[in-house]
C-alpha cells in the first residue's frame, strides 16, 4: 500500500505544474520520511528517487526541500540513508551538468 502512495505522489507532481502544489506534494513526501515506519519511509524515498529520475529539472527548484530529509538522518536505517544520498547526489549531479 505504501508503494501505491509513493507512486501517487509521483503522478501528482507530474500533473500539477504550479510551484505551490509541487511544494506541497514534496512537503508531504518528506513528512513521510520522518514517520518511523520502515515501509512508509522506503516508499517516500522511492518516490523522491522516481522524481529525481523522471522530473529532475522540475525538482531542481525544490532541492532545498529535499535536503531537509537530512533532519531525519538519525532515525533512518542504513538502507534508507543510502537511498537518500542517492537522491541527493543524482539531484546534485544533474544540476551541475545542466548549468
Amino acid at each position: 500500500m505504501a508503494s501505491f502512495g509513493g507512486r501517487l505522489y509521483e503522478l501528482l507532481f507530474s500533473v500539477f505544474s504550479d510551484d505551490f502544489s509541487r511544494g506541497e506534494i514534496l512537503h508531504n513526501i518528506i513528512g513521510h520520511t520522518g514517520s518511523g515506519s520502515d515501509s512508509e519511509v522506503g516508499a517516500a524515498l522511492d518516490a523522491l528517487l522516481g522524481l529525481v529520475h523522471s522530473h529532475n529539472a522540475a525538482l531542481r527548484p525544490f532541492s532545498i526541500y529535499v535536503k531537509t530529509v537530512m533532519d531525519y538522518l538519525a532515525n533512518l536505517k542504513h538502507k534508507h540513508i543510502r537511498k537518500l544520498f542517492t537522491v541527493l547526489s543524482e539531484l546534485s549531479i544533474h544540476t551541475q551538468v545542466h548549468f
